[in-house]
This record gives structure tokens, C-alpha cells and sequence, in this order.
């Protein structure tokens, strides 16, 4: 899926002066670089909830998703909704990637309810949610299409059995036909045996 705009959020509020570098750095689209520096914040202080998200903003942009995923969610903060709803978000973004749109779509919901004012989420939910409604009805589409084809080849191979009884029973008719065709055949013959049999004896 194709990113667009406002679709990913980067950390850009409550840096302390120290970790600007890696803001700089990420912006600057050295994403290794500002991963690493993010991570040498987090070995100094291991709850920094900022540098976590750091990290696992530049691991998206590195395509770590894995490590992405993880890093946001040790960015969330009970005492932080701000924080935690854009967390949510990237996570809620992650999971599309990953094509788990229900996933996707409860994490984007999650964020919407710590930051109701948040338009991006809402517009991302509300698009996912129509991609979902719409793959939905596509499944019921195609299980009834399957459906209908299902019974149309058993209607053809009752009405293939149908036919191939009734060409049978008229066989067997025809035979029947013929035979008692024969039987006539051979009555006559014998009776004509007789009356000539007859006639000699006269003579």
C-alpha cells in the first residue's frame, strides 16, 4: 500500500534539547543514523518513551516493521495521550502494510478515542473501514458466484443423466420393437410352413 501524506507520524513535540540531533537526522532521511542515536537514548534511559517512538519511526522507514511494531508499542504512555494515540496510529499503519486491516483498523480506532480531534485517524479509519466493507462484499460475490456455477454443472449432469436414461429406455424400446417385429415375422413363416403342409397332404 502506498504511503500518503499525513498517513505516518514522526515525534516532533516533547524532545528534550539532547535528542534533537536525531529529529534533524530523521528528517534529513538518515534513518539508520537516527535509529542508532534513538537507541543510545534509550540504553541511557531505558523508559524514554519519546526515543522509543524515535526508533520506531526510523525503523518503518526502513521497512523493520518488525522492530517498528515493537518499538511503538513501548512508546505508549498511560499519562500521555498525545503520544500514545500517534503510537497507535503508526501502529494501526503497520498493520495495513501487513494486510491485518482488522488489526489495523482497531488500533486506528484506539487512537482516535486518546485524540478525538486527530483528522488523519479519522480519515484513515474511515477509508480502511470502506476497503473492508468492500472486500466483504466482494468474498460474498465470488462465494455466490461458486454457488450459482456449483448448481448450474449439477443441473447439467442431472439433465446429462436424464438424457442418457431416455436414450437408454428408447433403446431398449427400439429392441423390444424389433424383437417382437421378429416374433411376428417368424409366426408368419411358420404358418406359411403349415399351409403348405396342409396342401401336400391334400394332394
Amino acid at each position: 500500500m502506498n504511503k500518503r501524506k499525513y498517513v505516518f507520524y514522526m515525534l516532533a513535540f516533547n524532545l528534550i534539547f539532547s535528542q534533537d540531533k536525531g529529529q534533524k537526522l530523521y528528517d534529513s532521511k538518515k534513518y539508520d543514523e537516527a535509529r542508532k542515536y534513538y537507541q543510545s537514548i534509550v540504553d541511557q534511559r531505558e523508559n524514554d518513551k519519546n526515543a522509543y517512538f524515535g526508533i520506531g519511526a526510523s525503523a518503518y522507514q526502513e521497512n523493520d516493521l518488525n522492530l517498528a511494531e515493537t518499538s511503538f508499542m513501548q512508546s505508549i504512555e498511560e499519562d500521555n495521550d498525545n503520544l500514545s494515540s500517534k503510537s497507535y496510529f503508526n501502529l494501526g499503519r503497520i498493520y495495513q502494510d501487513k494486510g491485518a486491516l482488522d488489526s489495523s483498523l482497531a488500533f486506528y480506532k484506539k487512537s482516535i478515542e486518546l485524540n478525538p480531534n486527530d483528522i488523519d485517524a479519522k480519515i484513515n479509519y474511515e477509508l480502511l473501514k470502506n476497503t473492508i466493507s468492500e472486500q466483504q462484499k466482494q468474498e460474498s460475490d465470488s462465494k455466490s458466484d461458486d454457488s450459482s456455477s456449483k448448481n448450474k454443472d449439477q443441473d447439467n449432469q442431472r439433465n446429462n443423466e436424464h438424457n442418457k436414461n431416455d436414450q437408454s429406455s428408447k433403446n431398449q424400446s427400439n429392441k423390444n420393437n424389433e424383437n417382437s417385429e421378429n416374433d411376428k415375422n417368424n409366426d408368419l413363416a411358420n404358418n406359411d410352413k403349415e399351409e403348405e403342409g396342409e396342401n401336400d397332404h391334400a394332394e
